[in-house]
């Protein structure tokens, strides 16, 4: 049996005191076990997480006793003191309610422009922050939640799904007040819908006139804390319902004019806080008609025009920074992105003038890959010594010496000890990680067999691990606008080299504009049949030219040149593919039979406002049909080309003879004239985006759960 050591006592006592005091005074721990935390676990029903405080309550308390157990009375006394005074003073700062923590809530550091409302008080634009006693000085909670048009909860929905409420159920606001939530955990206190609200704080937000909801689980925050301050950060995942009819008002009345936007329109998209332009940018990802009218707001908005001055340049640059700085980011797109790209094709001069002087490091890149300044190359070597942007940056030259330097670095980047002039992470792993990202935004053409060897190399030397990083690689180059042999080498090599499961190495090569497309989707689908449906639905996301034969072919197989027997998905795809050969063949299978007619025209209709911007050309055989049953089939298709060329047809068609035609007919010109009065409404801001919903239910709260207003007035 060993006995007790009476002259390392003390020592050992102390070392355990010292050991164990870090632990006592830790922030985090003193903040985490609060009597909100405890209320929000009983309330909540979290009994997992209430076993989970407890036990480290107990933790806590054993340490005490520990020190008592091995420790002399005075040392037992002097950290039972310590322990009872944090666990004290934690009680107290809590329940008063932070006095003398500072708190502040921080909204959307990251997204610039959006309203935020909490009780229907105004709070400001984010990035929002707000001292928590300023904003129960503004903010009062609500003793009863809001009436609202759309709402969801689990316990709602499982009472409704038998109900036919399915369509009509949207998103819901946030009931809780923000700053009595335990901070140490990464999702809010959980609100139960099963018992009466108290008080609640409802939190709604607003971006370019659109209401956005956020579902409570997404209301997601980090807080991070000193002793003095404590500082919450939430960005939600917004929701916008009226969105999608907004973008078809606005695109109407872009068609209406034949693409040529007035001042209201080009006043209004210039006005937004970047929601609706990101939108109508995608949209003329597939129409360049609408792209020329972004073009147009981009030059009024800045005062571009033809033959500019150096100084009426650098008047443009000037504020485009003022309206980064404004924004906190210079985003792509946006109206700054397209501003700055016509800076670099019109005064590349002002760009090597100011580049790092003016230009925010979010914007270095975007410009360096447009216009390649010559002045600044040198410094672009000097600063890739560090990698990153720098590097890309300089990598994208087609000098030797650009050349040289991103081969040295991919070379050294397997090396535990990498040359100097390269500064490497102390884990290999990282800077592999690190340089398969820079391999991703390099473009330079003469580089890229080096790319994707190493990309190659890291992927089948570590398999599972960087399969992430090798689908961003072959994405950033399908975004790109490749030459023939680089599209042809780019699918060759993720055909036959690409360590990837062949539905994934189709969805890639479906996407490709090459000679060799056709051939490697082929042999793909003859060894998996299954797989044909996938590549249909993705042509009808990504048209390509190339497989223009291959489409034709796949009818034939399928219905022998009657559009009949056709997938609706291989129809669209066709519609989409917009080559001579292609024109040629639906034009072929159009004037064949009256059933092919109204195939193609039951595939042409589709709810999303840009998806077909090819329909224009059908307005002159749509406008030959005399038989009534077509013509009903072809005016659903007339009231989604939505142009003043398909409203006349339409009005002709009012005129007929056939009752249901005239009817049908009437109905989808009305349609357009509404469409045309609301947009003007729109641009004249007499009608906001969320009038544009209809046919939802209000719903109301009856104490314990939302339910749809009627059912409560029918109970009275």
């Amino acid at each position: 049996m060993r006995h007790d050591n009476r002259a390392n006592r003390w020592v050992l006592n102390t070392a355990a005191f010292v050991i164990f005091l870090p632990v006592l005074l830790h922030p985090e721990l003193n903040l985490s076990i609060t009597p909100g935390y405890i209320k929000s676990l009983i309330e909540g029903g979290h009994w997992m997480g209430l076993s989970l405080a407890v036990v480290i309550i107990i933790l806590y308390l054993a340490t005490i006793i520990f020190v008592i157990w091995k420790g002399r009375l005075r040392l037992a006394l002097l950290t039972a003191f310590t322990a009872i005074c944090v666990l004290a003073g934690s009680f107290l700062v809590h329940l008063d309610r932070g006095a003398d923590f500072p708190r502040q809530l921080e909204l959307f550091e990251s997204t610039a422009g959006i309203d935020v409302y909490c009780n229907d008080v105004y709070l400001g634009k984010s990035p929002l922050r707000l001292s928590e006693s300023r904003f129960h000085e503004k903010v009062k909670p609500w003793d009863t939640p809001p009436r609202q048009k759309t709402v969801i909860g689990e316990t709602l929905l499982e009472k409704v799904k038998s109900k036919r409420y399915e369509s009509e159920l949207g998103w819901f606001f946030i009931p809780y007040d923000y700053f009595d939530q335990p901070y140490e955990f990464s999702s809010p206190r959980s609100f139960s819908y099963d018992k009466a609200v108290k008080s609640g704080y409802w939190w709604r937000f607003e971006r370019d006139g659109c209401t956005g909801f956020a579902k409570i689980g997404d209301m997601v925050w980090f807080a991070h804390g000193f002793r003095q301050y404590f500082s919450i950060w939430s960005s939600p995942a917004l929701q916008y319902p009226a969105l999608d009819p907004y973008l078809k008002h606005l695109l109407h009345d872009l068609a209406r004019l034949n693409y040529q936007p007035s001042l209201e329109w080009i006043r209004h998209v210039a006005e937004s806080s970047g929601l609706l332009f990101q939108h109508l940018y995608e949209a003329g990802q597939r129409d360049s008609r609408v792209m020329r009218a972004l073009d147009a707001v981009v030059r009024a908005e800045f005062g571009i025009h033809d033959g500019m001055l150096a100084h009426e340049w650098e008047e443009v640059l000037n504020k485009i920074m003022l309206r980064v700085r404004q924004r906190h980011a210079f985003r792509t797109p946006s109206l700054e992105s397209m501003a700055m790209d016509l800076i670099v094709q019109g005064n590349t001069k002002l760009i090597e003038t100011h580049f790092f002087e003016r230009l925010s490091p979010s914007t270095w890149e975007h410009v360096a890959l447009k216009s390649q300044p010559p002045a600044l190359f040198k410094r672009f070597v000097y600063d890739s010594r560090n990698g990153g942007q720098f590097l890309v940056m300089a990598g994208n030259y087609s000098r030797p010496e650009a050349l040289r330097l991103v081969r040295r670095y991919f070379r050294d980047v397997n090396i535990d000890q990498p040359a100097k002039g390269f500064a490497g992470t102390a884990n290999l792993r990282q800077r592999q990680s690190e340089a398969l990202i820079t391999a991703v935004q390099l473009q330079n053409p003469l580089v890229e067999p080096e790319l994707r060897d190493f990309v190659l190399n890291l992927v089948k030397a570590h398999p599972n691990e960087f399969d992430h990083e090798l689908r961003m690689f072959i994405d950033a180059r399908l975004k790109r606008l490749l030459a023939d042999g680089e599209a042809d080498s780019l699918a060759e090599w993720v055909a036959e080299a690409v360590p990837l499961a062949e539905d994934e190495k189709l969805k890639f090569l479906v996407r490709l504009n090459s000679t060799r497309t056709q051939r490697y989707v082929r042999d793909i689908l003859r060894r998996h049949p299954s797989y044909q449906e996938t590549v249909l639905q993705t042509l009808t996301e990504y048209a390509n030219p190339s497989l223009d034969r291959f489409l034709i072919e796949t009818l034939q197989a399928a219905s022998e040149v009657s559009a009949i027997n056709a997938p609706p998905s291989l129809l669209r795809a066709m519609i989409l593919c917009s080559t001579p050969r292609m024109h040629a063949f639906l034009d072929e299978m159009w004037n064949a039979n009256d059933i092919n007619r109204i195939t193609l025209l039951s595939a042409m209709k589709h709810d999303e406002p840009n998806y077909f911007p090819q329909l224009h050309r059908w307005i002159a055989p749509i406008s030959q049909i005399e038989d009534a049953g077509i013509r009903l089939a072809a005016i659903l298709v007339l009231d989604q080309i939505d142009t003043p060329e398909s409203s006349e047809i339409l009005g002709n068609w009012a005129l007929s003879s056939d009752a249901a035609v005239k009817r049908e007919a009437e109905r989808a010109l009305e349609n357009y004239r509404n469409r045309s009065r609301l947009a003007r409404e729109l641009l004249a801001e007499n009608v906001k985006p969320d009038d544009l919903l209809t046919g939802q239910t209000a719903y109301v709260w009856n104490g314990r759960n939302y339910v749809p207003e009627a059912a409560v007035s029918e109970s009275k």
